[in-house]
């Protein structure tokens, strides 16, 4: 599997626009964004197609790799380098069957059973969450505790599985996620809509840093 990136930025429709959209994905690349995950839900599949190619090659220019939210066809059509499946989304393992390595498959998981589900389905990572409040993601559901974090790693032992903590992590309460188990965390609002996207981002990837370190010397 490939190694995943431990900062993941989650797009949105932006109010002004995917052009818009695409200067603050590159600020936020020019400041070490390592993986961008495309997400709409209201696009057309043509429109879709068109963003994350032109993402795609955004990311090329910056190092970095970009995955598409639920859409294996999307992702496979746009020559994305991942998915991000949801429990009720493509099966995971047909996901796995279906796409090409190296190709990065992301799933979200809430409890044990679907820990053991991304295993069996040899998942890159899963997303762990909502982690605390958040307004991007309307149907995420009440924030799950910290204890959450630290059951699955505990479940999940030594066996390789990348545990990213998202909904509402934004630079000051990403240390606390680290510390509890995740390895990393999946970030919209809290970078994109910063008023200086770079500057948000670098001081996210200095906090995880800072927090590895602590929990993992």
């Amino acid at each position: 599997m490939s190694p995943v990136p431990t900062l993941q930025l989650i797009t949105t429709a932006h109010r002004e626009g995917f052009a818009a959209l695409c200067d603050r994905v590159a600020a936020a690349l020019s400041a070490g964004v390592p993986l961008v995950q495309w997400r709409d839900k209201q696009t057309s599949d043509a429109e879709a197609v068109r963003q994350v190619r032109a993402l795609k090659l955004l990311c090329v220019s910056h190092g970095a790799r970009l995955i598409v939210n639920d859409r294996l066809d999307i992702a496979l059509a746009a020559g994305a380098d991942g998915v991000h499946l949801g429990e009720d989304d493509l099966p995971w393992h047909e996901a796995r069957r279906l796409a090409p390595a190296p190709f990065l498959i992301g799933v979200s998981v809430d409890r044990e059973e679907l820990l053991e589900r991304a295993l069996a389905a040899q998942a890159d990572y899963c997303g762990v969450g909502p982690a605390y409040a958040t307004r991007t993601k309307r149907d995420a559901g009440t924030p799950q505790p910290l204890s959450l974090f630290r059951a699955l790693a505990r479940a999940r032992g030594a066996r390789v599985l990348p545990m990213l903590a998202v909904g509402g992590v934004r630079p000051g309460n990403a240390a606390a996620l680290i510390a509890a188990g995740a390895d990393g965390v999946a970030v919209s609002a809290g970078i994109l809509d910063a008023q200086d996207v770079a500057a948000a981002t670098r001081l996210l990837l200095s906090e995880l840093d800072d927090a590895r370190r602590a929990v993992r010397p």
